[in-house]
């Protein structure tokens, strides 16, 4: 029999360690979280990221957006993975940011190996402009 959604506390305490640690701007955590092998996509610009890729992204959130957070989690746990839905909030350069993002995620070996993210570019504006 499979696992109940929501409740496979190893995937989500990945889940928490993740985004707890790109909230308080801790990238060596963060990074930790994923596989060596890991691809990251975003759905704003379709393009896939390696895991030293993406590092440098969540540098750049943690010294431009003022009070990141993720607001409204919602969380659906399996051995294999989970589905995250919630919202980035922060302020980037005076303009707040306010993003509803779903994320899908692959785990293998107890670490992210797949994260795909769906969000639109319009909601992540102030993040695009140079």
């Amino acid at each position: 029999m499979g696992d109940t959604p929501g409740q496979h506390p190893v995937t989500d305490t990945l889940a928490q360690t993740f985004f707890a640690a790109i909230e308080r701007g801790d990238i060596d955590v963060a990074g930790n979280c994923y596989h060596d092998e890991a691809l990251i996509w975003h759905s704003y610009d379709g393009l896939s990221q390696t895991r030293a890729e993406n590092a440098r992204v969540l540098k750049y959130l943690s010294r431009n957006v003022k009070g990141l957070r993720y607001v409204g989690v919602e969380r659906d746990c399996f051995a294999q993975g989970f589905v995250q839905r919630h919202r980035l909030q922060g302020e980037v350069r005076g303009m707040a940011l306010d993003a509803p993002v779903c994320v899908v995620v692959h785990v293998a070996d107890g670490q992210i190996h797949r994260l795909y993210e769906y969000v639109a570019a319009a909601d992540i504006q102030p993040l695009l402009q140079p």
